[in-house]
């Protein structure tokens, strides 16, 4: 996810070789990607749409997109990749634990639920990379 930015001028048509680095690393993907193996990505636009305001959105589609980002973070996590894992869960529980001005109403069982995982997730990711706060 972090591999791909807005530096990269994201164009029907775009083709960019990204180092293993911004890939799946030294760990690779078996069976399919190999250790430290440079990716080939070629660009599809499908749809591009604007996000909507988390205050618009519904807990469906709150939960959907902070599960998602939940299940990318646990991807970069079985990597060792904690760095990337940690901006993945904070960024879904933007999704899954917004402000109480942005969200009316009581969290359903299951957004309780991910957002559980997900703190513990991020914790658990921060301590992997060594920041042991004080507080």
């Amino acid at each position: 996810s972090s591999g791909i930015n807005a530096e990269w001028p994201l164009r029907p048509g775009y083709e960019a070789l990204a180092n293993a680095r911004f890939g799946y690393g030294v760990l690779g993907r078996p069976p399919h990607i190999g250790s430290n193996s440079s990716l080939l990505i070629l660009v599809e636009i499908i749809q591009a749409e604007d996000t909507p305001k988390i205050s618009n959105m519904s807990e469906l589609e709150r939960v959907n997109i902070g599960d998602r980002k939940r299940k990318i973070g646990n991807d970069h996590f079985a990597r060792q990749d904690f760095d990337r894992a940690s901006k993945n869960y904070t960024s879904a529980c933007k999704y899954l634990d917004p402000p109480s001005y942005e969200v009316t109403g009581e969290p359903s069982g299951e957004m309780k639920d991910l957002q559980a995982k997900t703190w513990c997730n991020l914790a658990l990711s921060e301590l992997k990379k060594g920041n042991l706060g004080s507080g």
